[in-house]
């Protein structure tokens, strides 16, 4: 019996040596394509690119008690109201602890898809270790360009435009 279960464990390590080498594959990088998302949203439904192909995808990576991650997703959300139609911003929050994300999108007016990294998987992918940090997606799946931090100077304006046009 106790060599069946040094096998199972030998297995599992196999397995998941595999899995976070595979992981390490996808790390986000300027002119590389997006790595994917492992996102999930208030009913613990994934969000993924395919659900926005052809669409420039930005990520806003927040937590609930940074000031600044606030203050972005809400300059976000005034400027995409004006262009509901060029890009899709989700929010991806990376809190350990999980608290009601329709509660929290309500009480700040969020009307763009908010869920969880409950692994952090997405978090390391994109290499997040500050929030807010905004990963910038053209059409393709491949990344254009990052931004570390809010900025009253960032025009998200000249940013969707240029993912449009390219």
């Amino acid at each position: 019996m106790l060599r069946l279960n040094q096998c199972v464990g030998g297995i599992f390590l196999l397995i998941f040596s595999v899995f976070i080498t595979g992981c390490q594959d996808q790390l986000a990088k300027i002119g590389g394509k997006a790595p994917s998302l492992a996102v999930f949203d208030s009913e613990n439904n994934p969000i993924t690119f395919d659900q926005f192909k052809g669409k420039p995808v930005i990520l806003e990576f927040w937590s609930k008690d940074c000031g600044a991650c606030i203050a972005m997703m809400d300059k976000w959300q005034s400027v995409l109201q004006n262009r509901p139609d060029d890009v899709v911003l989700i929010g991806v929050g990376i809190d350990k602890n999980h608290f009601d994300l329709n509660a929290f999108a309500k009480k700040y007016g969020l009307t763009f898809p908010i869920g969880f990294d409950q692994l952090g998987i997405t978090k390391e992918r994109y290499q997040v270790s500050v929030t807010p940090t905004t990963y910038f997606i053209d059409q393709s799946g491949e990344i254009v360009n990052f931004h570390i931090g809010f900025s009253y100077e960032l025009d998200l304006n000249k940013a969707i435009s240029y993912l449009v046009k390219n």
